[in-house]
């Protein structure tokens, strides 16, 4: 007898249910997300703004002003880029804690006639390689996604 495995239609509901308590988080990811997208296609509008405006007219008030803006979508970008990460982390932080105790339940909640057919140590192993597996995808990707590296805290 083998190990009962859900199908990619039980895991996209599991999943869909777990992640709803986190929504808030990930509305402000998807926020952070645009924020940082639209501050980064920004800055060559303005550098092309200060060319055209500001030098070919010789107008240094245009250029002065197409460089503050530039620091600010900066600045706007990074805020944003950074919010994305932590709250990335925390919902992944928190699905993970959850994914952890109900798989420890279900474990435990296992007919014993299904665990003794197995191998020695086969539930173990692959409970704690599937764990780590999920680990280091949410770890890695949920933070990062799309496109930035994960902070430190977070690995």
């Amino acid at each position: 007898m083998s190990l009962p495995t859900a199908s990619a239609q039980q895991v996209r509901r599991y999943l869909r249910d777990r992640l709803r308590p986190h929504r808030a988080l990930l509305i402000t990811a998807v926020v952070c997300i645009f924020v940082a997208t639209s501050a980064g296609l920004a800055a060559p509008l303005l550098v092309r703004h200060a060319i055209d405006d500001g030098v070919r007219r010789g107008d240094a008030g245009v250029v002065d002003d197409a460089a503050l803006a530039i620091a600010f979508v900066a600045v706007m970008a990074a805020i944003a880029a950074r919010l994305r990460v932590l709250t990335m982390a925390r919902v992944s932080e928190a699905l993970l804690a959850t994914l952890r105790d109900e798989a420890f339940a279900r474990t435990v909640d296992l007919p014993v006639a299904d665990v003794e057919g197995e191998r020695q140590g086969a539930l173990l192993s692959r409970l704690t390689d599937d764990v780590t597996s999920l680990s280091g995808a949410l770890r890695d990707a949920g933070p990062s996604w799309p496109g930035a590296r994960p902070c430190s805290p977070c690995r």
